[in-house]
Parts: structure tokens; C-alpha cells; sequence
């Protein structure tokens, strides 16, 4: 059975990586490769994905200090959503999940 699965890291380093994996540097495109090595499941729809399969979104934390990030996967079709319909799905999510839970910090804010 999939399971919803997020990673916390340093926003910084999780940007860091996410540059270099779009220039091809072979560590960057090694470590989203291997992120996911498990079933997992769409954390905007819940979809059942396959290892390795779907597209690493990267998060401001939205409990974690400043320079926290949360890493999840997302299927195709929740990828290919306008930003703007990606960002009231997740703001459901966290407010959900995180009670009392408000976009208050800038980067919630900013596109």
C-alpha cells in the first residue's frame, strides 16, 4: 500500500540540489533519482505512485525554523495544475494537517 511520505531539509540545500539536478551535475540528479525508492502516493491527490516516479516539490516548512524546507511528490496531473490551483490545494493541506496553521511567513507569500 502507498504511503504519503514528505522530507525536512534546509530549504537552501534542497534549492542548491534542485539547481544543479536542472544543470545535469551528476550528485543532484543521483539524489532526487533515489529520493523516492518506495511506493508512495501523491500528497495533493493521493494517487499511488511507483519508486522514482512523480515530480519533487519543494516547500517552505510550514512548522519548521526559517530555512526549513518539506519535500513531496506529486503525480503528473497534480504537476501540471496552475501554480495558483497548486497553492490553494496545499494551503488546504497544511491547515489540515497542522492546526491553526496560517501562510503568515514571506515565503507563503511570494511567488
Amino acid at each position: 500500500m502507498a504511503e504519503l511520505s514528505l522530507i525536512s531539509m534546509r530549504y537552501a540545500e534542497a534549492a542548491r540540489l534542485n539547481s544543479a539536478a536542472a544543470r545535469g551535475e551528476t550528485e543532484a540528479v543521483e539524489f532526487f533519482r533515489d529520493l523516492w525508492p518506495e511506493m508512495g502516493e501523491c500528497f495533493f491527490c493521493g494517487n499511488p505512485l511507483a519508486p522514482g516516479a512523480g515530480v519533487t516539490s519543494i516547500m517552505t516548512h510550514p512548522r519548521g525554523k526559517p530555512g526549513a524546507a518539506m519535500l513531496g511528490r506529486q503525480c503528473d496531473t497534480c504537476s501540471a495544475l496552475p501554480w495558483q490551483t497548486r497553492m490553494h490545494r496545499l494551503t488546504k493541506l497544511f491547515k489540515l494537517m497542522f492546526a491553526g496553521w496560517r501562510p503568515t511567513r514571506p515565503g507563503w507569500n511570494a511567488r
